[in-house]
C-alpha cells in the first residue's frame, strides 16, 4: 500500500476500525441523552419551554445547545455507519492504495488508476458510492466532464 502523508489521507487501519469507534461514541452520546432525557425530558418540549419563557433562560439555554449537541452528534454518527461499506471493500478487495476525506465524500484510490467516491446520499437516507475509471490514463482524475467522455462510471449504488 502507498504511503501518503497528508492531513486528509486517512489510513487503511483506521477505516477498519471505523466501526468499533463509532459504536463506542454512539454508546457515550446515547447515555448523555439519557441524562439530558431524565432531568429535561424531550429535547422539542424542552426547546419550547425555553422560548415561550415557561422555564428561566439561565442557565436552561447553555443546557438546550448541549442538549441538541449531543443529539446532533448521535444522528450524524448513525449516518457515518455507512462508512462500513469502505471498509468491507477495503477489507474483502485489496485494490485500495489510499482513501482521502474530502469532506463530503471518501475518495478511495483504487490500483490501475480508478477510484471510488462514497458520499452520504440524504435523499436516500443512506451512503451511496460511485466508481470511476479514468478512460486515459493521462488524464486528471479530478476533471470530471457532464458528458462522461474522459471517464467511465463503472458502477453506482441506489
Amino acid at each position: 500500500m502507498k504511503t501518503m502523508r497528508a492531513a486528509n489521507i486517512i489510513e487503511k487501519d483506521v477505516i477498519l476500525n471505523v466501526d468499533e469507534t463509532i459504536a463506542a461514541e454512539m454508546e457515550f452520546y446515547e447515555l448523555v441523552l439519557k441524562k439530558f432525557r431524565s432531568k429535561y425530558g424531550d429535547l422539542i418540549e424542552f426547546e419550547s419551554k425555553i422560548a415561550n419563557a415557561e422555564l428561566p433562560e439561565h442557565p436552561n439555554w447553555e443546557k438546550s445547545i448541549e442538549y441538541r449537541n449531543a443529539y446532533e452528534e448521535l444522528e450524524s454518527l448513525k449516518r457515518m455507519k455507512g462508512v462500513n461499506a469502505a471498509k468491507t471493500f477495503i477489507r474483502e478487495y485489496d485494490f485500495a492504495e489510499t482513501a482521502e476525506n474530502l469532506r463530503t465524500k471518501i475518495k478511495i484510490v483504487l490500483k490501475g488508476n480508478c477510484f471510488m467516491d462514497m458520499y452520504y446520499n440524504r435523499t436516500l437516507g443512506k451512503y451511496a458510492y460511485t466508481l470511476i475509471k479514468p478512460i486515459f490514463a493521462t488524464m486528471n482524475k479530478k476533471t470530471l466532464s457532464t458528458d462522461h467522455t474522459n471517464f467511465q462510471i463503472c458502477s453506482t449504488s441506489s
